[in-house]
This record gives structure tokens, C-alpha cells and sequence, in this order.
């Protein structure tokens, strides 16, 4: 078969999976989006400093737990792979069941951890205590969102990355149109945007559970108690699930930290930052969607035992993702006024938004190294990796450059970012050449 079309057909193969989770993961930005364009526009810049952190340390309380979607997908391509239909289904119940009970966990403690972490996050302000009240209310949403995590992270491992878009959009539409009612209608601000993501988390489980239920057949529903709780797969899934949540919980605090120090720079600074970062996210979100085909690709091509195949996905998905990401940079750049815009009508914030859009161009050249390798590392099982990558990156680059470049103020927080993505890409491109170069040569 000729070289060229087996480079299209690889092309056409990460495309048609990426396009429904790009479309998809798009309106989690967009979200944002409303989310903080709605509250730039109320009369304080409080009200998005609040969901700002409010929203960040509900992040780090759930991304902890971002394994059960990693994870869930990086077993679950490979088993589909191996074509173990058994086994596959005795995944997800396994990884429900885990997120039910880490879900309820997080409810339980979050009494005393919601006041704590926002006042670390933030310091003892107006701002911090309006987020408390806001993650207060979005808690009660952690056993729905971790079960969809499962769920999802299920399906895209089994090539049906459709379902995930449906899941992702219906529950994002859903949660803008409650913004609109709860923070403009009722009056409720950052309480509002809160009450709307938490019942919107809830609606998207229930359509989790509809795909779900659908794949039972007489064949893969045949489960016991001894199958489901057999040691070695518990042990493999709570290995892999252990590493990947070192991985994260390293990837939050740095997250965490750079809001923390952007509320130190004052509540137009803070406003500022949480709009560039809703558009990071866009820029993240979007880059995931390659990287999530890539991890149904590698996983399965790893299940097969396929080589040349597995070389191939690797290639022309990095192609793809450079591409996304200089589509990124440049709409970035020739629409950074009329974007700040959609987000505020604060001058001030809109002011110091701009000064810093520069940092916001660089990142997406700089970082979908990062997120593609992220999808490759989780397809091939390489969670020990990507948790050393991390660790690397955020303890020799990110702290180092922030400590020493403080004299520049929030410009020096960006470049600390910039650099954490860079050294991640780097350390990640390192090891998975040391792999491939042990396991494929």
C-alpha cells in the first residue's frame, strides 16, 4: 500500500475521531466564556475574581481524580485492542464504582477543605469568601462529574468519541442557559453560575448512563463478584490510577499556584489573568481533542501489537496538533482586542488584559508538545512517565523561573508558565524516544 495513503488514512482515522471532542470540548471554554463575560459585565470585578477561584479549587479538588478518565482510557483502548469485550466492560464498573466512592468522599471533607483552600488560594478578601460560597455549592456535583469522567474516558477508549461530544455539549448548553436565568434573571451572581454547573454536571450523568446502558449485552454483562474484584486487574487499574494522580495533582498546584499569586497582584490583575485563562483553556481543550483520538489510536495499536502502526499514529497526530496550535496563536493575535472585549467592559481589566496577551499567543506553540504526548504516553500505558515529566517540570522549571524572575511582577508569572509547558514538551519528548528506542527498535 503506498506511503501517502497510509499517511491520509492515518489523518482521516485521528480526524474523524478528534472532530466530535474538538467541537465538543470547545464549548468547555465557551462556557467559561459566558461564565466570566456574564459576571465581567456586573458591576464589580469581585464577582469574576470569585469564580475565578471558586472555580479553581473545584478543579483541583476533581483533576485529582482525572485518573478515572486517563486511566479509564488508557486500559480500555487496549483492551479494545485485544479485542476483550469481558474485561472491558468489567472496567468501567470497576472504575463507577471508584468514582462513587471518591465522589462522596470529596462531599465529606469538603466542609473543612472549601475555607481553607480558597483563603490559600486567595487570601482573606471579599473575593475569597464569595468563591467558598461558590465551590460550597459546586461540591455537590463531584460524584457526578467523576462518574462521567469514567464514562467518558470509557467510550473514547473504545473509538466512540461521538458519545463523549454529545455528553460534553448537551451538559455545557445546558449550563449556559442556566447562567443566563440564574445570574441575570435571579440575580444570584457567582451563587448562580454555581447552582448552574452543579445541576448541569447531574443532567450529563443521567445521558452518561443512557450510552452506557445501551453496550449491555447477554455476553459482556455476564459479571461476578470474584471477576470484578480479581487482585491483578485491581492492581493494574490502582497502579496506573496512582501514578497519573501524582501526574495531576502536580499539573493543579502549579494551576493553583498561578491563580493564588495573580490575586496577589490585586483584584484587576486576578480579573485580567482569569480571562487569558479561560482562553488557555480554549486553547487546551482544543488540543486535547487530537490528543484524546491519539490515546484511542496508540492504546489500540498497542493492544494489536502493531509497530509500524503505532510509529505512524505518533506522527502524523504531533503534525496535526502543531497545526491546531498555530491556528490558535494566530487568532489569538490578529482578534486580541474585539476577544478581550466579548469578556469585559471593565477598562481597566480590559487594560491589563492586552498587556499581557503577548504570553497567550506563545503558549499554544509552546505546549501542544505537551498535550500530544500526554495522549501518546496514556495510549501506550506510560503513566510513570508522564507523572516523572511532570514532577520535572514543575519542580526544576516552574518554581526555579518564577523565583527568580518575581521583580517582574505578573509578566513573570507568565513566563514561568510558558517555561513549565516548554520543559514538559521537552522531558516528555526525551523519554518517549528512550521507549520507543528500548521497545520498537
Amino acid at each position: 500500500m503506498p506511503k501517502n495513503y497510509l499517511v491520509r488514512g492515518t489523518h482521516l482515522k485521528i480526524l474523524r475521531l478528534a472532530a466530535p471532542i474538538i467541537l465538543a470540548n470547545l464549548s468547555v471554554p465557551l462556557l467559561g466564556a459566558v461564565d466570566t463575560a456574564i459576571l465581567g459585565h456586573l458591576d464589580s470585578a469581585i464577582h469574576l475574581g470569585a469564580v475565578a477561584i471558586g472555580a479553581q479549587f473545584i478543579t483541583v479538588m476533581l483533576w485529582i481524580f482525572g485518573f478515572l478518565r486517563m486511566g479509564t482510557t488508557s486500559l480500555a483502548s487496549r483492551l479494545h485492542g485485544a479485542g476483550d469485550s469481558l474485561e472491558l466492560h468489567l472496567l468501567i464498573v470497576r472504575s463507577l464504582l471508584l468514582a462513587v466512592t471518591l465522589g462522596t468522599l470529596v462531599i465529606a471533607v469538603s466542609p473543612w477543605l472549601i475555607p481553607w483552600g480558597t483563603k490559600i488560594i486567595a487570601g482573606n478578601n471579599q473575593a475569597s469568601f464569595d468563591a467558598s460560597v461558590y465551590a460550597s455549592i459546586r461540591i455537590w456535583s463531584a460524584p457526578a462529574s467523576l462518574c462521567t469522567y469514567a464514562i467518558a474516558g470509557w467510550f473514547i477508549g473504545r473509538q466512540n468519541t461521538l458519545v463523549t461530544a454529545v455528553l460534553l455539549v448537551s451538559t455545557n448548553c445546558l449550563n449556559i442557559v442556566l447562567d443566563l436565568v440564574l445570574i441575570i434573571g435571579w440575580g444570584l451572581e457567582s451563587r448562580g453560575a454555581a447552582y448552574a454547573s452543579a445541576i448541569s454536571e447531574y443532567f450529563g450523568l443521567a445521558i452518561a448512563i443512557g450510552f452506557f446502558l445501551k453496550t449491555r449485552t447477554p455476553q459482556n454483562w455476564k459479571l461476578s463478584w470474584a471477576k470484578l474484584f480479581e487482585p491483578s486487574a485491581l492492581k493494574t487499574l490502582f497502579t496506573l490510577n496512582a501514578q497519573i494522580t501524582v501526574r495531576t495533582f502536580a499539573l493543579v498546584m502549579t494551576t493553583t499556584f498561578f491563580v493564588s499569586m495573580s490575586s496577589r497582584f490585586g483584584e484587576t490583575t486576578l480579573a485580567a489573568n482569569a480571562i487569558l485563562i479561560s482562553l488557555l483553556y480554549l486553547t487546551a481543550f482544543g488540543m486535547d481533542g487530537i490528543a484524546n483520538a491519539t490515546e484511542a489510536l496508540v492504546g489500540k495499536a498497542v493492544g494489536e501489537r502493531n509497530h509500524s502502526n503505532l510509529k505512524q499514529v505518533i506522527r502524523e497526530s504531533m503534525l496535526l496538533a502543531f497545526i491546531f496550535s498555530l491556528l490558535f496563536s494566530l487568532v489569538f493575535m490578529l482578534g486580541k482586542t474585539s476577544i478581550i472585549g466579548l469578556y469585559t467592559n471593565l477598562t481597566d481589566v480590559s487594560a491589563s488584559a492586552a498587556l499581557y496577551m503577548p504570553w497567550l499567543i506563545l503558549i499554544p506553540l509552546v505546549s501542544f508538545w505537551g498535550f500530544q504526548f500526554d495522549g501518546i504516553f496514556i495510549g501506550m500505558g506510560l503513566a510513570r512517565e508522564m507523572m516523572l515529566s511532570m514532577l520535572f517540570s514543575v519542580i526544576f522549571i516552574f518554581f526555579p523561573i518564577w523565583w527568580l524572575s518575581q521583580t517582574l511582577d505578573n509578566h513573570g508569572l507568565w513566563l514561568a508558565m510558558c517555561s513549565w509547558y516548554l520543559g514538559r514538551s521537552i522531558s516528555q519528548g526525551y523519554l518517549l524516544r528512550k521507549k520507543l528506542t528500548h521497545k520498537l527498535s
